[in-house]
């Protein structure tokens, strides 16, 4: 785990490619990034750039754990949907299984640390 943590935060700190769920269940790509202190992502599609505080973030949903997301999009197994303070979310779609739950277990370890 500590080893699957590790490579995760070094992709985020330079920025990983993932995939954000539009509310009609499109998907646009878009550059993830983490701060030195692993306290904010950052997400940039285009010129748009919007900044999440690790504090906000509530608690992170994947697979059928998404039955339990307050919101409309239309989302799959391969989603993992952050929810944050004032029921904002954001989703991402990943390519494979193995990928959604890499990805919701180090954002999950990650929204500990800030507890």
């Amino acid at each position: 785990m500590q080893a699957m943590v590790k490579v995760f935060v070094k992709e985020v700190r330079v920025g990983k490619r993932l995939d954000v769920v539009l509310d009609d269940g499109s998907v646009v790509p878009c550059n993830c990034i983490m701060d030195s202190n692993l306290s904010t992502i950052s997400l940039q599609v285009c010129d748009i750039v919007r900044n999440i505080s690790m504090t906000d973030v509530l608690d992170v949903f994947s697979g059928k754990e998404l039955e339990r997301v307050p919101t409309t999009k239309r989302l799959d197994e391969l989603c993992v949907t952050l929810v944050m303070v004032g029921e904002r979310c954001v989703s991402f779609k990943f390519p494979s299984i193995l990928d959604r739950e890499n990805f919701a277990s180090c954002m999950k370890i990650l929204r500990l640390a800030w507890e």
